[in-house]
């Protein structure tokens, strides 16, 4: 933990306001997002070309409301005020999701609005996918409040 430069915290009170529906667990999954950038030379535009790829948390926390996860995050560049005009950038990019299973049913959440008939399939809902922010059953860093899921850095 103390080499972790970064920390993701996820919370949630459906924990403790549907305890008695079943037992809660939060899942998360996280990929490291690692942004190339460039300034073209004769208009000064900006081109991006972002990358994931898999990264493992160092540490977690469980808390009975959130779940803590620390991550090592290498530093990103700024761009540089002298050619050539490239840098890169790096973040995570998170999705989470809590479950209640009890009583031989499931609950899923974030779960679509009332009035959608969509049932949640594992085969189809369970795995995380990074492709968009808006995935049914998934909560994103910025889905769902960049506020409350941004990653943070940890004083080192």
């Amino acid at each position: 933990m103390h080499k972790a430069n970064t920390r993701v915290r996820i919370e949630s009170n459906l924990p403790g306001l549907a305890a008695a529906l079943g037992s809660p667990s939060i899942q998360a999954e996280c990929r490291l997002r690692e942004g190339q950038h460039r300034l073209t030379g004769k208009d000064y535009m900006q081109l991006s070309n972002y990358t994931l790829s898999a990264i493992n948390p160092r540490a977690q926390r469980l808390y009975p409301d959130a779940l803590e996860l620390f991550y090592s995050v290498p530093d990103s560049q700024s761009m540089p005020r002298q050619p050539p005009f490239a840098w890169r950038t790096y973040d995570l990019a998170v999705r989470a999701q809590v479950r209640l299973q009890g009583d031989g049913r499931m609950w899923v959440f974030p779960a679509p609005p009332p009035v959608d008939r969509l049932v949640y399939n594992e085969a189809e809902h369970g795995t995380a996918k990074f492709k968009s922010h808006r995935q049914v059953f998934w909560a994103s860093e910025r889905s769902h409040g960049v506020e409350e899921a941004k990653p943070e850095r940890v004083p080192s």
